[in-house]
């Protein structure tokens, strides 16, 4: 993440976060946890990270969203802790 000056910054994140299509959630994910991990208290990164996951589980059939469920539902009891 070359971009990120100070990665205590959200508007740095916010930015990179931003540059990345919404249709790569993989790559958006992963920069958001990156960036959680220096401001875990970030309620905009949080709220946006798990909507953009309950977004992503719900292209899925029925069967296979048990495991997305479970990780979607992972994140929502670490944005809790």
């Amino acid at each position: 993440m070359a971009g990120i000056v100070n990665v205590y910054n959200f508007r740095s994140w916010w930015n990179a976060i931003l540059a990345v299509p919404n249709s790569s959630f993989e790559s958006r994910a992963s920069i958001y946890i990156r960036a959680l991990s220096h401001l875990p208290g970030s309620y905009k990164l949080w709220y946006n990270l798990l909507k953009e996951a309950r977004s992503f589980v719900k292209q899925f059939s029925i069967l296979d969203q048990q495991t997305y469920y479970e990780a979607v539902n992972e994140l929502h009891e670490r944005a809790l802790s």
